[in-house]
């Protein structure tokens, strides 16, 4: 596309200033021959935008979202909505389109939450706007596809995918993107720690095999590092490369096997770490034993003993998924995908 004539692709910022991977995005696009721009949630739409990439959602929709209804059908920009948190599946159906609509805010504000809704707009809206966050993101995107705003729906997930196309809702799968960002590599550091879990515990049956991991380990005579806010505090920055390029492993649990998890596998790669997972149920383009090692919980102290053992395995593993990562799995390649279906339904709009 000409100098003049570059699409508008506006990103919405949730936090003040923009933080680094975002601007990292922000440099992505422009990369791609696109103008970029980015608003906060109460602000308006930047003028001449085609393009609106929301990706979390780290907050409410609302206010964009009632920007966008208030649009006329051929002045409204393409919504890209890139989805990275859990849509919590594993209750019972019933209970999950309850909540859905319950805690949904664009369900509520537009009086589409049913009874329940309703009862919680009046009892307690703090906390469904706080705490309700997370049971929220399924009804956002059934109340976005039924009211015709969900124009390219990118998801990470092949578990969430196939899910949503019961309710008529397509999708494209993009991974979540490489980029340096994520970390670096420190050639001068000892690998000195077997295994490092970074995040909440969330449920008793993770919170149970990663202490139980520890403690294998710790008979052993190795070294795991916990930080999950309770053991220690969160890692992030520079402080996390230092600790992540002084590992072996870095540890995947999930508290579902339908958990979108896959930002771990970037963190790990980018620090020369590896990823070691129990089974889950998304589908990567990732090869056990080649990108990344996969095993039952059980199993894991001798699989970590093992590759100990075995560094050279070890290290083939480790420079495999870095070397995959940056030629076939990068950020810009991902944002590429997604602005181009945008481009395709805004040929079609036009």
């Amino acid at each position: 596309m000409s100098k003049n004539n570059k699409i508008v692709v506006s990103s919405l910022a949730w936090s003040q200033p923009p933080d680094e991977l975002f601007q990292t995005q922000a440099n992505a696009i422009r990369n791609l021959g696109y103008k970029s721009r980015f608003f906060y949630l109460n602000e308006p739409i930047p003028p001449d935008t085609k393009i609106v990439l929301v990706q979390g959602p780290y907050g409410t929709l609302l206010p964009l979202i009632n920007q966008l209804v208030n649009c006329t059908a051929e002045h409204r920009p393409i919504m890209v909505y890139w989805f990275q948190q859990s849509l919590m599946l594993p209750r019972p159906e019933w209970v999950r389109r309850l909540f859905a609509r319950s805690f949904s805010d664009l369900h509520r504000y537009h009086r589409e939450a049913g009874a329940v809704g309703q009862l919680l707009e009046i009892l307690s809206p703090d906390f469904a706007n706080t705490k309700g966050r997370r049971l929220s993101f399924l009804g956002d995107i059934l109340w976005l596809h039924r009211h015709s705003l969900l124009d390219v729906l990118v998801l990470s997930s092949t578990v969430y995918a196939k899910y949503l196309s019961q309710y008529g809702i397509d999708s494209i799968i993009v991974p979540r993107g490489y980029h340096p960002f994520y970390g670096r590599r420190l050639l001068n550091m000892k690998r000195d720690i077997a295994v490092v879990w970074m995040g909440q515990t969330r449920t008793k049956r993770r919170k149970k095999a990663i202490y139980w991991l520890q403690k294998q380990l710790e008979k052993q005579g190795q070294v795991m590092h916990i930080y999950d806010a309770e053991k220690d505090t969160f890692i992030y920055g520079e402080k996390r490369a230092q600790i992540l390029n002084r590992a072996w492993f870095v540890l995947n649990i999930f508290t579902n096997p339908t958990d979108e998890l896959s930002i771990r596998y970037y963190i790990a790669a980018a620090n020369g770490a590896v990823i070691l997972t129990e089974p889950g149920e998304n589908e990567y383009e990732f090869i056990t034993g080649e990108h990344l090692v996969e095993c039952q919980v059980e199993d894991m102290p001798d699989v970590i003993q093992y590759y100990l053992a075995h560094e050279e395995e070890w290290r083939s593993i480790s420079e495999n998924m870095l070397s995959f990562m940056k030629n076939d799995l990068t950020l810009e390649q991902s944002i590429s995908k997604m602005l181009n279906e945008a481009q395709q339904v805004l040929k079609h709009r036009l």
